[in-house]
Protein backbone atom coordinates (compact mmCIF):
# COMPACT_ATOMS: atom_id res chain seq x y z
CA UNK A 1 0.00 0.00 0.00
CA UNK A 2 1.58 3.69 -0.64
CA UNK A 3 2.54 6.09 1.69
CA UNK A 4 -0.12 9.07 1.80
CA UNK A 5 1.55 11.75 0.11
CA UNK A 6 0.73 15.36 1.34
CA UNK A 7 -0.66 18.17 -1.46
CA UNK A 8 -1.72 21.51 -1.04
CA UNK A 9 -4.05 23.21 -3.24
CA UNK A 10 -4.74 27.44 -3.30
CA UNK A 11 -7.28 29.65 -4.08
CA UNK A 12 -6.44 32.55 -5.58
CA UNK A 13 -8.71 35.56 -4.28
CA UNK A 14 -10.52 35.76 -7.17
CA UNK A 15 -11.09 32.07 -7.44
CA UNK A 16 -12.97 32.27 -3.67
CA UNK A 17 -16.39 32.01 -4.47
CA UNK A 18 -15.89 28.42 -5.04
CA UNK A 19 -14.20 28.30 -2.02
CA UNK A 20 -16.53 26.45 -0.04
CA UNK A 21 -17.09 23.74 -2.40
CA UNK A 22 -13.70 22.88 -3.12
CA UNK A 23 -13.15 22.44 0.58
CA UNK A 24 -15.88 19.75 0.92
CA UNK A 25 -14.48 18.24 -2.57
CA UNK A 26 -11.54 17.78 -0.80
CA UNK A 27 -12.43 16.72 2.66
CA UNK A 28 -14.75 14.17 0.61
CA UNK A 29 -11.96 13.18 -1.72
CA UNK A 30 -8.56 13.74 0.34
CA UNK A 31 -7.54 13.67 4.28
CA UNK A 32 -7.91 17.17 4.78
CA UNK A 33 -5.09 18.16 6.97
CA UNK A 34 -5.18 22.01 7.34
CA UNK A 35 -7.11 25.68 6.33
CA UNK A 36 -4.78 28.40 5.71
CA UNK A 37 -5.97 32.23 4.92
CA UNK A 38 -2.97 33.79 3.79
CA UNK A 39 -1.61 36.76 3.42
CA UNK A 40 1.26 38.74 2.21
CA UNK A 41 2.49 42.05 2.57
CA UNK A 42 0.68 44.31 -0.31
CA UNK A 43 3.76 46.06 -1.16
CA UNK A 44 5.58 43.00 -1.65
CA UNK A 45 2.82 40.47 -3.54
CA UNK A 46 4.81 40.70 -6.88
CA UNK A 47 7.47 39.31 -4.77
CA UNK A 48 6.55 37.00 -3.18
CA UNK A 49 4.92 35.65 -6.60
CA UNK A 50 7.65 35.73 -8.65
CA UNK A 51 9.35 33.69 -6.09
CA UNK A 52 6.67 31.41 -5.65
CA UNK A 53 6.43 30.55 -9.54
CA UNK A 54 10.47 30.93 -10.02
CA UNK A 55 10.40 27.40 -11.13
CA UNK A 56 7.84 27.04 -13.35
CA UNK A 57 8.61 30.21 -15.09
CA UNK A 58 12.77 29.34 -14.86
CA UNK A 59 12.86 29.65 -18.66
CA UNK A 60 11.58 33.05 -19.48
CA UNK A 61 13.67 36.41 -19.66
CA UNK A 62 13.03 38.74 -16.73
CA UNK A 63 10.78 40.96 -19.18
CA UNK A 64 8.34 38.07 -19.79
CA UNK A 65 8.56 37.27 -16.30
CA UNK A 66 7.41 40.53 -15.86
CA UNK A 67 4.30 40.67 -18.53
CA UNK A 68 3.45 37.17 -16.83
CA UNK A 69 2.98 37.93 -13.47
CA UNK A 70 1.14 41.77 -13.88
CA UNK A 71 -1.21 39.13 -15.38
CA UNK A 72 -1.43 36.83 -13.33
CA UNK A 73 -2.21 39.37 -10.05
CA UNK A 74 -4.86 41.44 -12.79
CA UNK A 75 -6.39 37.49 -13.51
CA UNK A 76 -6.54 36.16 -10.13
CA UNK A 77 -6.05 39.12 -7.35
CA UNK A 78 -3.43 40.44 -4.73
CA UNK A 79 -5.11 40.19 -1.32
CA UNK A 80 -5.52 36.97 1.21
CA UNK A 81 -5.52 33.66 -0.42
CA UNK A 82 -6.43 29.79 1.09
CA UNK A 83 -4.38 27.36 0.93
CA UNK A 84 -5.42 23.76 1.82
CA UNK A 85 -3.29 21.16 2.76
CA UNK A 86 -4.48 17.89 2.86
CA UNK A 87 -3.10 14.30 2.42
CA UNK A 88 -3.32 11.40 -0.56
CA UNK A 89 -4.48 7.99 1.04
CA UNK A 90 -3.82 6.37 -2.61
CA UNK A 91 -2.10 8.48 -4.76
CA UNK A 92 -1.63 7.55 -8.40
CA UNK A 93 1.11 8.40 -9.98
CA UNK A 94 0.95 8.99 -14.03
CA UNK A 95 2.67 11.04 -16.57
CA UNK A 96 0.61 14.33 -17.63
CA UNK A 97 1.41 16.99 -19.56
CA UNK A 98 1.48 19.93 -18.29
CA UNK A 99 2.56 23.92 -19.04
CA UNK A 100 6.53 22.40 -18.21
CA UNK A 101 6.22 19.06 -21.02
CA UNK A 102 5.01 15.54 -19.66
CA UNK A 103 5.32 14.79 -16.20
CA UNK A 104 4.66 12.61 -13.50
CA UNK A 105 2.21 13.66 -11.72
CA UNK A 106 -0.33 12.72 -8.95
CA UNK A 107 -3.31 11.92 -11.59
CA UNK A 108 -5.86 12.22 -8.50
CA UNK A 109 -4.60 15.51 -8.04
CA UNK A 110 -3.89 16.43 -11.38
CA UNK A 111 -7.49 16.49 -11.90
CA UNK A 112 -8.97 17.86 -9.16
CA UNK A 113 -7.05 20.92 -10.45
CA UNK A 114 -8.23 20.91 -13.76
CA UNK A 115 -12.25 20.47 -12.25
CA UNK A 116 -11.69 23.07 -9.29
CA UNK A 117 -10.23 25.49 -12.33
CA UNK A 118 -13.44 24.40 -14.30
CA UNK A 119 -15.42 25.58 -11.30
CA UNK A 120 -13.99 29.08 -11.16
CA UNK A 121 -14.58 29.83 -14.90
CA UNK A 122 -10.99 28.67 -16.03
CA UNK A 123 -7.62 30.29 -15.84
CA UNK A 124 -5.65 29.76 -12.92
CA UNK A 125 -6.93 31.10 -10.47
CA UNK A 126 -6.43 27.45 -8.82
CA UNK A 127 -2.99 26.11 -7.88
CA UNK A 128 -2.16 23.13 -6.70
CA UNK A 129 1.21 20.97 -6.13
CA UNK A 130 1.01 17.22 -8.20
CA UNK A 131 4.33 16.72 -7.77
CA UNK A 132 6.36 15.68 -5.08
CA UNK A 133 8.84 18.53 -5.69
CA UNK A 134 6.29 20.98 -5.92
CA UNK A 135 4.70 20.37 -2.44
CA UNK A 136 8.14 20.64 -0.64
CA UNK A 137 8.69 23.48 -2.82
CA UNK A 138 5.35 24.96 -1.86
CA UNK A 139 5.64 24.32 1.59
CA UNK A 140 9.30 25.40 1.96
CA UNK A 141 8.59 28.47 0.82
CA UNK A 142 5.18 29.17 2.60
CA UNK A 143 5.52 28.04 5.78
CA UNK A 144 9.20 27.97 6.10
CA UNK A 145 9.66 23.91 6.87
CA UNK A 146 9.49 20.92 5.23
CA UNK A 147 6.65 18.23 4.70
CA UNK A 148 7.65 16.39 7.35
CA UNK A 149 8.15 19.23 9.75
CA UNK A 150 4.75 20.56 8.39
CA UNK A 151 2.64 18.22 9.96
CA UNK A 152 4.31 18.28 13.82
CA UNK A 153 4.58 22.12 13.35
CA UNK A 154 0.51 22.30 12.26
CA UNK A 155 -1.36 19.88 13.62
CA UNK A 156 -4.78 18.91 11.82
CA UNK A 157 -7.77 21.44 12.44
CA UNK A 158 -10.80 22.47 10.82
CA UNK A 159 -10.78 25.71 11.57
CA UNK A 160 -9.21 28.54 9.21
CA UNK A 161 -5.97 29.53 10.86
CA UNK A 162 -4.56 33.30 9.70
CA UNK A 163 -0.39 32.95 8.11
CA UNK A 164 0.57 36.65 7.61
CA UNK A 165 3.95 35.82 6.40
CA UNK A 166 5.45 36.42 3.25
CA UNK A 167 7.68 34.01 1.43
CA UNK A 168 11.06 32.68 3.34
CA UNK A 169 13.19 35.70 1.90
CA UNK A 170 10.87 38.58 1.44
CA UNK A 171 12.66 41.56 1.54
CA UNK A 172 15.43 39.13 2.96
CA UNK A 173 16.64 36.14 4.34
CA UNK A 174 16.80 36.33 8.43
CA UNK A 175 20.27 34.34 7.97
CA UNK A 176 22.43 32.29 5.95
CA UNK A 177 21.15 29.19 6.63
CA UNK A 178 17.32 30.39 5.65
CA UNK A 179 18.82 31.22 2.49
CA UNK A 180 20.45 27.56 2.48
CA UNK A 181 17.18 25.95 3.63
CA UNK A 182 15.65 27.04 0.82
CA UNK A 183 17.72 26.25 -2.00
CA UNK A 184 17.69 22.69 -0.22
CA UNK A 185 13.87 22.51 -0.79
CA UNK A 186 13.48 23.86 -4.29
CA UNK A 187 17.13 22.94 -6.62
CA UNK A 188 19.80 21.30 -7.22
CA UNK A 189 23.45 23.55 -6.33
CA UNK A 190 26.79 22.58 -4.86
CA UNK A 191 29.07 25.30 -3.30
CA UNK A 192 32.00 24.74 -5.48
CA UNK A 193 34.60 25.87 -2.74
CA UNK A 194 35.64 28.12 0.44
CA UNK A 195 32.71 26.36 2.26
CA UNK A 196 35.23 25.71 5.05
CA UNK A 197 33.88 28.87 6.75
CA UNK A 198 30.33 28.91 6.31
CA UNK A 199 27.60 29.44 7.38
CA UNK A 200 29.54 31.48 10.15
CA UNK A 201 31.90 33.61 7.44
CA UNK A 202 30.26 34.86 4.45
CA UNK A 203 31.62 38.22 3.51
CA UNK A 204 33.79 39.60 1.69
CA UNK A 205 36.16 40.62 4.14
CA UNK A 206 35.69 37.37 5.74
CA UNK A 207 35.79 35.29 3.07
CA UNK A 208 34.86 36.66 -0.62
CA UNK A 209 31.91 35.86 -2.53
CA UNK A 210 30.35 32.35 -2.44
CA UNK A 211 30.54 30.20 -5.85
CA UNK A 212 27.65 28.17 -6.64
CA UNK A 213 26.94 25.96 -9.22
CA UNK A 214 23.23 25.80 -10.12
CA UNK A 215 21.31 24.27 -13.24
CA UNK A 216 19.36 27.43 -14.20
CA UNK A 217 21.11 30.83 -13.37
CA UNK A 218 17.49 32.91 -14.10
CA UNK A 219 16.30 30.16 -11.38
CA UNK A 220 18.51 31.10 -8.60
CA UNK A 221 17.86 34.95 -9.44
CA UNK A 222 14.13 34.93 -9.50
CA UNK A 223 13.72 32.36 -6.63
CA UNK A 224 16.21 34.02 -4.39
CA UNK A 225 16.04 38.10 -5.68
CA UNK A 226 19.49 37.98 -6.31
CA UNK A 227 20.36 41.15 -8.42
CA UNK A 228 22.55 41.22 -10.86
CA UNK A 229 25.80 43.92 -10.07
CA UNK A 230 26.21 43.95 -13.75
CA UNK A 231 23.03 43.86 -15.44
CA UNK A 232 24.71 45.09 -18.84
CA UNK A 233 26.90 42.12 -18.94
CA UNK A 234 24.51 39.26 -20.36
CA UNK A 235 27.38 36.40 -19.28
CA UNK A 236 28.18 38.13 -15.99
CA UNK A 237 27.94 35.96 -12.58
CA UNK A 238 28.46 38.00 -10.19
CA UNK A 239 25.12 39.19 -7.82
CA UNK A 240 24.09 39.93 -4.14
CA UNK A 241 21.22 38.04 -2.75
CA UNK A 242 19.82 40.36 0.66
CA UNK A 243 20.56 38.50 4.15
CA UNK A 244 19.69 40.72 7.18
CA UNK A 245 19.52 43.43 5.21
CA UNK A 246 23.25 43.23 3.86
CA UNK A 247 23.85 42.76 0.08
CA UNK A 248 26.10 38.86 0.14
CA UNK A 249 28.24 38.43 -2.75
CA UNK A 250 27.54 34.93 -4.67
CA UNK A 251 28.92 34.15 -8.22
CA UNK A 252 25.99 32.28 -9.95
CA UNK A 253 27.71 28.88 -12.65
CA UNK A 254 25.07 27.18 -14.07
CA UNK A 255 24.93 24.02 -16.65
CA UNK A 256 26.12 24.80 -19.87
CA UNK A 257 28.10 28.38 -18.77
CA UNK A 258 31.49 26.88 -19.79
CA UNK A 259 33.05 27.00 -16.99
CA UNK A 260 33.33 23.52 -16.55
CA UNK A 261 32.39 21.00 -19.44
CA UNK A 262 28.76 20.36 -19.38
CA UNK A 263 29.27 16.66 -18.15
CA UNK A 264 31.44 17.51 -15.80
CA UNK A 265 28.83 20.09 -14.06
CA UNK A 266 25.76 17.98 -14.16
CA UNK A 267 28.13 14.95 -12.18
CA UNK A 268 28.64 17.68 -9.60
CA UNK A 269 25.35 18.37 -9.22
CA UNK A 270 24.11 14.69 -9.32
CA UNK A 271 26.65 13.41 -6.96
CA UNK A 272 26.63 15.94 -4.65
CA UNK A 273 26.53 15.87 -0.51
CA UNK A 274 24.75 17.33 2.11
CA UNK A 275 27.00 18.50 5.28
CA UNK A 276 26.56 18.60 8.68
CA UNK A 277 25.94 22.25 8.30
CA UNK A 278 23.30 22.44 5.99
CA UNK A 279 24.14 23.32 2.70
CA UNK A 280 25.60 21.07 -0.51
CA UNK A 281 28.97 20.83 -1.73
CA UNK A 282 30.89 18.26 -4.38
CA UNK A 283 32.10 15.05 -3.14
CA UNK A 284 35.59 14.96 -2.40
CA UNK A 285 36.96 13.64 -5.27
CA UNK A 286 34.63 16.23 -7.79
CA UNK A 287 36.47 18.97 -5.39
CA UNK A 288 39.48 18.29 -6.05
CA UNK A 289 39.39 18.27 -9.38
CA UNK A 290 37.49 21.09 -9.97
CA UNK A 291 39.59 23.41 -7.88
CA UNK A 292 43.34 22.14 -9.44
CA UNK A 293 41.13 22.83 -12.85
CA UNK A 294 39.89 26.14 -11.35
CA UNK A 295 43.37 27.32 -9.98
CA UNK A 296 45.50 26.15 -13.22
CA UNK A 297 42.79 26.83 -16.45
CA UNK A 298 41.05 29.63 -14.72
CA UNK A 299 43.79 32.29 -12.64
CA UNK A 300 46.96 34.08 -13.99
CA UNK A 301 48.60 32.63 -11.45
CA UNK A 302 47.99 29.73 -8.94
CA UNK A 303 49.11 31.21 -4.99
CA UNK A 304 50.86 29.11 -2.52
CA UNK A 305 47.70 28.95 -0.43
CA UNK A 306 45.52 27.05 -3.41
CA UNK A 307 48.61 24.49 -3.92
CA UNK A 308 48.82 23.48 0.04
CA UNK A 309 44.78 23.54 -0.28
CA UNK A 310 45.21 21.38 -3.15
CA UNK A 311 47.77 19.15 -1.58
CA UNK A 312 45.98 18.41 1.71
CA UNK A 313 42.88 17.31 -0.41
CA UNK A 314 45.08 15.14 -2.39
CA UNK A 315 46.18 13.75 0.51
CA UNK A 316 43.12 12.78 1.92
CA UNK A 317 42.04 11.03 -1.16
CA UNK A 318 44.66 9.32 -1.85
CA UNK A 319 46.21 10.94 -5.19
CA UNK A 320 49.87 11.98 -6.16
CA UNK A 321 50.08 15.63 -5.85
CA UNK A 322 52.33 18.12 -3.67
CA UNK A 323 52.51 21.66 -3.59
CA UNK A 324 55.93 21.90 -5.32
CA UNK A 325 55.53 19.83 -8.04
CA UNK A 326 56.17 21.00 -12.01
CA UNK A 327 53.36 22.47 -13.95
CA UNK A 328 54.11 19.44 -16.52
CA UNK A 329 53.39 16.83 -13.48
CA UNK A 330 49.95 18.66 -12.92
CA UNK A 331 48.90 19.11 -16.38
CA UNK A 332 49.56 15.26 -16.39
CA UNK A 333 47.32 14.77 -13.07
CA UNK A 334 44.20 16.86 -14.76
CA UNK A 335 44.77 15.69 -18.06
CA UNK A 336 44.30 12.14 -17.55
CA UNK A 337 41.13 12.94 -15.09
CA UNK A 338 39.70 14.68 -17.89
CA UNK A 339 40.42 12.21 -20.44
CA UNK A 340 39.42 8.93 -18.29
CA UNK A 341 35.84 11.17 -17.58
CA UNK A 342 35.35 12.15 -21.66
CA UNK A 343 35.20 16.08 -19.86
CA UNK A 344 36.48 18.50 -22.14
CA UNK A 345 38.70 22.13 -21.31
CA UNK A 346 35.56 24.56 -22.11
CA UNK A 347 35.85 28.58 -23.01
CA UNK A 348 33.66 30.45 -20.27
CA UNK A 349 30.65 32.20 -21.73
CA UNK A 350 31.88 34.56 -18.74
CA UNK A 351 34.24 37.15 -20.40
CA UNK A 352 36.09 38.06 -17.26
CA UNK A 353 37.04 34.22 -16.26
CA UNK A 354 40.54 33.80 -17.46
CA UNK A 355 41.31 30.99 -19.41
CA UNK A 356 45.28 29.23 -19.36
CA UNK A 357 45.34 28.42 -23.39
CA UNK A 358 49.10 27.99 -23.23
CA UNK A 359 48.67 25.25 -19.72
CA UNK A 360 45.91 23.59 -22.17
CA UNK A 361 48.36 23.03 -24.69
CA UNK A 362 50.77 20.96 -23.41
CA UNK A 363 48.95 18.21 -24.36
CA UNK A 364 46.05 16.97 -26.48
CA UNK A 365 42.65 17.41 -25.22
CA UNK A 366 39.78 14.81 -24.65
CA UNK A 367 36.83 14.34 -27.18
CA UNK A 368 39.11 14.77 -30.06
CA UNK A 369 36.21 13.72 -32.66
CA UNK A 370 33.85 15.87 -30.55
CA UNK A 371 36.14 18.66 -30.74
CA UNK A 372 36.92 18.66 -34.81
CA UNK A 373 32.92 17.58 -35.22
CA UNK A 374 29.63 19.96 -35.34
CA UNK A 375 27.18 20.09 -32.61
CA UNK A 376 23.72 19.02 -33.82
CA UNK A 377 21.90 19.05 -30.86
CA UNK A 378 22.45 19.45 -26.84
CA UNK A 379 19.75 17.93 -24.93
CA UNK A 380 19.76 17.78 -20.57
CA UNK A 381 16.89 15.28 -19.60
CA UNK A 382 15.67 15.53 -16.13
CA UNK A 383 14.38 12.92 -13.44
CA UNK A 384 13.49 14.22 -9.74
CA UNK A 385 16.70 12.83 -8.53
CA UNK A 386 19.45 13.88 -11.46
CA UNK A 387 20.34 15.38 -15.11
CA UNK A 388 21.66 13.38 -17.92
CA UNK A 389 23.13 15.18 -20.72
CA UNK A 390 22.90 14.14 -24.31
CA UNK A 391 24.98 15.58 -27.23
CA UNK A 392 25.06 14.45 -30.68
CA UNK A 393 27.81 15.45 -33.12
CA UNK A 394 28.53 15.06 -36.85
CA UNK A 395 32.22 14.30 -37.36
CA UNK A 396 33.71 13.03 -40.67
CA UNK A 397 33.28 9.25 -39.51
CA UNK A 398 30.20 9.21 -38.26
CA UNK A 399 27.57 10.21 -35.80
CA UNK A 400 29.05 10.81 -32.24
CA UNK A 401 26.68 10.59 -29.31
CA UNK A 402 28.07 11.70 -26.10
CA UNK A 403 26.68 11.09 -22.70
CA UNK A 404 26.50 9.47 -19.36
CA UNK A 405 25.05 6.30 -18.27
CA UNK A 406 22.31 4.90 -19.11
CA UNK A 407 22.14 6.89 -22.12
CA UNK A 408 25.16 5.53 -24.40
CA UNK A 409 24.73 1.79 -22.49
CA UNK A 410 21.09 1.44 -23.51
CA UNK A 411 22.09 2.68 -27.81
CA UNK A 412 25.15 0.03 -27.45
CA UNK A 413 22.64 -3.06 -26.00
CA UNK A 414 19.80 -2.27 -28.35
CA UNK A 415 21.60 -1.26 -31.38
CA UNK A 416 23.66 -4.46 -30.57
CA UNK A 417 20.59 -6.36 -30.50
CA UNK A 418 18.83 -5.20 -33.92
CA UNK A 419 22.29 -5.19 -35.90
CA UNK A 420 20.79 -7.50 -38.18
CA UNK A 421 17.10 -5.85 -38.56
CA UNK A 422 18.21 -3.34 -41.25
CA UNK A 423 16.21 -0.74 -39.94
CA UNK A 424 18.74 0.98 -37.29
CA UNK A 425 22.32 2.43 -37.74
CA UNK A 426 25.51 0.60 -37.03
CA UNK A 427 27.92 1.32 -34.09
CA UNK A 428 30.92 2.16 -35.55
CA UNK A 429 32.79 2.62 -31.81
CA UNK A 430 32.45 3.37 -28.64
CA UNK A 431 34.78 4.73 -25.46
CA UNK A 432 33.30 3.75 -22.57
CA UNK A 433 34.21 5.89 -19.10
CA UNK A 434 32.96 6.48 -15.18
CA UNK A 435 31.49 10.34 -16.46
CA UNK A 436 30.39 10.68 -20.04
CA UNK A 437 30.67 7.67 -22.55
CA UNK A 438 30.85 7.77 -26.41
CA UNK A 439 29.06 5.91 -28.92
CA UNK A 440 29.91 6.35 -32.57
CA UNK A 441 27.07 5.42 -35.49
CA UNK A 442 27.27 5.25 -38.83
CA UNK A 443 25.78 8.23 -41.01
CA UNK A 444 22.60 7.79 -42.57
CA UNK A 445 22.24 9.84 -45.64
CA UNK A 446 18.42 11.12 -44.85
CA UNK A 447 16.23 13.24 -43.03
CA UNK A 448 14.05 13.24 -40.20
CA UNK A 449 10.34 12.42 -40.30
CA UNK A 450 9.16 15.36 -38.85
CA UNK A 451 11.23 17.38 -42.06
CA UNK A 452 9.82 14.95 -44.61
CA UNK A 453 6.67 17.38 -45.01
CA UNK A 454 9.01 20.02 -47.07
CA UNK A 455 10.00 17.06 -49.49
CA UNK A 456 7.30 17.49 -52.00
CA UNK A 457 8.44 14.11 -53.79
CA UNK A 458 7.57 11.62 -50.59
CA UNK A 459 3.75 13.01 -51.29
CA UNK A 460 2.98 9.90 -53.55
CA UNK A 461 -0.05 7.92 -52.53
CA UNK A 462 3.00 4.98 -53.36
CA UNK A 463 5.43 6.38 -51.30
CA UNK A 464 3.48 6.95 -48.17
CA UNK A 465 2.23 3.27 -48.18
CA UNK A 466 4.97 1.89 -48.63
CA UNK A 467 6.54 3.66 -45.79
CA UNK A 468 3.68 3.31 -43.43
CA UNK A 469 4.21 -0.73 -44.20
CA UNK A 470 8.02 -0.75 -43.46
CA UNK A 471 7.11 1.44 -40.31
CA UNK A 472 4.76 -1.80 -39.10
CA UNK A 473 7.86 -3.90 -39.83
CA UNK A 474 9.84 -1.82 -37.46
CA UNK A 475 7.45 -2.14 -35.10
CA UNK A 476 7.30 -5.80 -35.67
CA UNK A 477 11.16 -6.15 -35.26
CA UNK A 478 10.51 -4.41 -31.65
CA UNK A 479 8.35 -6.48 -30.42
CA UNK A 480 9.83 -9.82 -31.57
CA UNK A 481 13.06 -8.80 -29.64
CA UNK A 482 10.99 -7.42 -26.27
CA UNK A 483 12.23 -3.93 -26.91
CA UNK A 484 10.35 -0.81 -25.93
CA UNK A 485 11.87 2.48 -27.56
CA UNK A 486 10.03 5.09 -25.51
CA UNK A 487 10.65 7.66 -27.59
CA UNK A 488 9.50 6.73 -30.86
CA UNK A 489 8.58 10.45 -32.66
CA UNK A 490 8.96 12.19 -36.08
CA UNK A 491 12.17 13.29 -34.99
CA UNK A 492 13.80 10.15 -34.45
CA UNK A 493 12.72 8.40 -37.56
CA UNK A 494 14.88 8.94 -40.45
CA UNK A 495 13.52 8.93 -44.30
CA UNK A 496 16.63 7.98 -46.44
CA UNK A 497 15.48 8.37 -50.41
CA UNK A 498 16.32 5.04 -52.18
CA UNK A 499 15.37 3.99 -55.70
CA UNK A 500 12.03 2.68 -54.82
CA UNK A 501 10.72 5.11 -53.02
CA UNK A 502 11.88 6.11 -49.09
CA UNK A 503 13.15 4.03 -46.19
CA UNK A 504 12.88 4.39 -42.34
CA UNK A 505 15.25 4.22 -40.12
CA UNK A 506 14.78 3.87 -36.22
CA UNK A 507 17.83 5.92 -34.07
CA UNK A 508 18.00 7.65 -30.37
CA UNK A 509 17.18 4.57 -28.33
CA UNK A 510 18.81 6.12 -24.97
CA UNK A 511 16.10 5.64 -22.84
CA UNK A 512 14.83 2.19 -24.57
CA UNK A 513 14.28 -0.87 -22.27
CA UNK A 514 12.87 -4.42 -22.31
CA UNK A 515 9.39 -5.00 -21.96
CA UNK A 516 10.47 -6.99 -18.79
CA UNK A 517 12.30 -4.49 -17.25
CA UNK A 518 9.90 -1.42 -17.93
CA UNK A 519 8.88 -0.97 -14.38
CA UNK A 520 12.76 -0.76 -13.25
CA UNK A 521 13.86 1.68 -16.05
CA UNK A 522 15.01 5.32 -15.51
CA UNK A 523 12.56 7.74 -17.13
CA UNK A 524 13.26 11.08 -17.63
CA UNK A 525 10.37 14.06 -17.51
CA UNK A 526 8.87 14.54 -20.36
Amino acid sequence: MSEPVLHIVIIWPHGNEKREQIVSDISNSFKLLNIFLVEWEASYFYENLKRFYAHSLQDKSPTELEAILKHKIEHCGNGPFTALLFEDDAPNFENRKTSNGTTLVNANVFDKKALYRKWVGGGHKIHASDTLFETNKDIALLFGCTTETFKKKFTPSKSIRQHTQNIVGVPTYQSIEELFFVLNQTMSYVVLRNFEALPDAYFVADHGDIDLLVENKKYICYLTGALNCFPEGKDRVYHTISVKDEAVPFDFRYVGDGYYDTQWQLAILNQRQLTSKGFYIPTTDHYFYSLLYHAFIQKRKVSDDYKQRLQAIAEEIDIEFKATQSSEATFKLLDAHMQSKGYTYSLPKDSTVYFNKKFVEQGTTSHNAKQSGVLISSTISRTNSASFLTEVYETDNGFLKIANDPIVTNEIEFLSTLKDSGCVPRILNTVMRDGSSEVLLEKIDGVPLSQLVRDAGFWHVKNIKEFIMQLFDMLLVLVQNDIIHRDIRPANILAQKTEKGYKPWLIDFGWSTYYNKRVDAITPKG
